[in-house]
């Protein structure tokens, strides 16, 4: 993973966290003062902040491309639900017009427009954790398939780290594929020299290879070590003419 993507990914991931923890906050001192009233809400709220929370520290510690779109699309699908729920619980209400007390659990009351103001926090936390996760999972799947269609098949079951920025992909090493190859298709391998039509030659560590022609006119490639001469090191010698196969 390349700085800037790692840096992106840790700072989306603690503006996620605060937000979680301020709805978390809020709908916990909600529910001292409102239960049993607003209770599927207020406990949809808790356990989907507190989730939240759980698979930011999951994913942080150990993720692949594969597992973190997937937690990511469910805490964007989760926070998506959070904030509808939360737009249909407090509307349209303008909050300075509120004046007064509302019914509040167990026969007590509590402030019109504190309450509309601390909603309408949760709402907005709500909507922004939508995006933030939205924008994260579109990032994370857009960077996989450019890997993906650059050679790299495994990206998805490999480390998050493996993942690099879009403008940093053209410059990632090709993986070395197997020798067998579909009609049609070349590949890159290193150290290896093709002649014509014929099959690879492999250039060991140390070696230079020789290429003789034999008394039936074919050639014969042969890897040779490199003898360090006399004079010192850095000269290469020949090897003089063999027989072909």
């Amino acid at each position: 993973m390349t700085s800037l993507f790692r840096n992106l990914r840790a700072y989306a991931f603690v503006l996620a966290a605060v937000a979680s923890i301020i709805v978390l906050s809020l709908s916990a001192n909600f529910a001292t003062k409102f239960l049993p009233l607003h209770q599927d809400y207020l406990i949809f709220s808790i356990v989907a902040s507190g989730v939240t929370i759980v698979i930011l520290l999951l994913l942080a510690l150990r993720s692949t491309p594969l597992s973190e779109l997937i937690g990511l699309f469910f805490l964007l699908v989760l926070w998506l639900a959070m904030g509808g729920y939360s737009t249909d619980v407090i509307g349209r209400v303008e909050c300075d017009s509120l004046t007064g007390q509302i019914p509040a659990g167990h026969g007590n009351t509590y402030s019109a427009g504190g309450y509309c103001r601390q909603t309408k926090v949760v709402q907005s936390f709500s909507w922004a954790n939508f995006m933030l996760f939205s924008l994260m999972f579109l990032i994370t799947l857009s960077l996989s398939l450019k890997a993906h269609a650059r050679g790299f098949k495994k990206i998805w079951l490999g480390d998050i780290n493996d993942l690099g920025w879009f403008d940093e992909l053209q410059n990632n090493p090709q993986p070395y594929l197997p020798l067998s190859q579909q009609p049609g298709q070349s590949y890159v391998y290193p150290n290896v020299t093709t002649f014509g039509n014929s099959q690879p030659v492999y250039q060991l560590p140390g070696h230079s290879v020789v290429i003789t022609t034999g008394p039936n006119g074919q050639q014969s490639f042969v890897p040779q070590p490199v003898p360090q001469p006399q004079g010192g090191p850095g000269s290469i010698n020949t090897v003089p003419g063999g027989t072909g196969p």
